[in-house]
């Protein structure tokens, strides 16, 4: 589905539904790959699993690399990516923390580093779109998001996210992220492998054209994997009908939307947004 634009040096896709069936593809084939690895080293710790990744032996972001490179583009995932392994290197003090803005490691795995792809002819920046949107008010396309760290002792942590968006020609979407950290023997931080789950739910409201009106409940379900992180996303495809950040009582201060998040060393976690 995924073309080259030479000139314009971004992912390109002849139309939505391209985009939203390579997007689902490369979400099977990333799953399957970490299953893969899972069944190839079924009992390897941690410690020895980044120790291979060291060596080349294993990729676990090997099915997004692929697809970038067969785009020939470089993508807002790896970007992060590198931007956040530089902060764990730096002491991974949490106010300092890169702002991750796409949420979604899939979607950021489809867009290039500045956040930009090509869809129809019509190009859109993800990143500024979804920033944006932030700023608006009710009975618009409101995107929100928020994230928090939960420790369970000196030497583990995770990194919980979810929110909610709204992607010009793609539509709205709901996400819940969950990243699993430990602090190494020289007091640097590291992205650990553990048994992470995590799911995310909003409410649901009618675009504008339909007075804003709540209509129910969109859970993304659960989802687990053994890795570093894992992202769940549920989207509304190209559909007037969005996800809207606050409830529908003007005064309300209640979260309009939930994620939860477990890990192998920190129990339980949940945070509304």
């Amino acid at each position: 589905s995924i073309y080259l634009d030479v000139e314009q040096d971004i992912p390109s896709f002849l139309s939505r539904e391209d985009f939203r069936d390579a997007y689902n593809c490369l979400t099977e084939a990333h799953d399957n790959w970490l299953d893969e690895i899972e069944a190839n080293y079924p009992n390897i710790t941690s410690e020895e699993f980044d120790l291979l990744v060291e060596e080349g032996v294993i990729n676990e972001w090997k099915i997004f690399d692929d697809f970038a490179s067969h785009g020939n583009y470089y993508s807002l995932f790896r970007k992060d990516l590198i931007e956040e392994d530089n902060w764990l290197e730096n002491g991974a003090i949490i106010s300092d923390a890169p702002e991750d803005i796409v949420g979604d490691e899939v979607l950021k795995a489809m867009i290039n580093q500045d956040g930009e792809v090509k869809i129809g002819g019509v190009i859109i920046n993800v990143r500024s779109t979804l920033m944006t949107y932030r700023s608006l008010e009710l009975c618009t396309p409101y995107q929100a998001r928020s994230e928090y760290f939960y420790n369970s002792d000196a030497s583990y942590k995770t990194r919980l996210a979810g929110g909610i968006g709204y992607v010009p020609i793609l539509g709205s979407f709901v996400y819940g992220k969950i990243t699993a950290y430990k602090k190494k023997k020289n007091g640097r931080w590291k992205r650990n492998r553990e048994n992470l789950s995590v799911a995310a739910t909003c409410n649901v409201r009618k675009s504008p054209l339909n007075s804003c009106k709540f209509l129910t409940i969109a859970p993304t379900g659960w989802k687990s994997k053994k890795n570093k992180s894992i992202t769940i996303t549920k989207w509304n495809w190209f559909s007037l009908q969005i996800w809207y950040k606050r409830a529908y009582a003007t005064n309300s201060t209640s979260p309009d939307g939930l994620v939860n998040g477990y890990s192998d060393n920190v129990s339980s976690s949940g945070m509304g947004f």
